[in-house]
């Protein structure tokens, strides 16, 4: 290995990992990772690439790929959540239904109307 990267390595190889030469490109291979949480690997073909392309149009004004990625997502999240309370707002609704459906089992409406439920 050759550059100021490969004097670089060496100095710190023990806490860095091992470094592997692809060609004219060189690639770190860390030997302790950053996070513990999941990482993903996507390749911006097929159906993926139908869906960036179609972000592409909405957004005109992002240029960069990943940063429509990132859009989609966040657009994906904003949709479960409008549904999510969708779905909420429905079962309040049929929650209340059931509540005034119940009433006039339990109470007695003509009586409350009368004077005598207030003498």
């Amino acid at each position: 290995m050759t550059g100021w990267w490969a004097v670089l390595l060496e100095w710190n190889s023990s806490q860095l990992g091992e470094a592997v030469s692809h060609g004219s490109a060189a690639v770190l291979h860390l030997s302790v990772v950053p996070t513990t949480r999941p990482r993903y690997t996507l390749t911006d073909t097929g159906h993926l690439a139908d869906l960036l392309d179609a972000a592409e149009r909405r957004w005109p004004e992002v240029s960069d790929r990943r940063q429509l990625l990132v859009r989609l997502a966040e657009e994906g999240h904003q949709a479960l959540t409008r549904s999510e309370q969708q779905v909420d707002s429905l079962e309040r609704d049929r929650r209340q239904s059931e509540a005034l459906a119940r009433i006039p089992a339990l109470v007695d409406g003509e009586l409350l109307l009368a004077d005598q439920a207030w003498e």
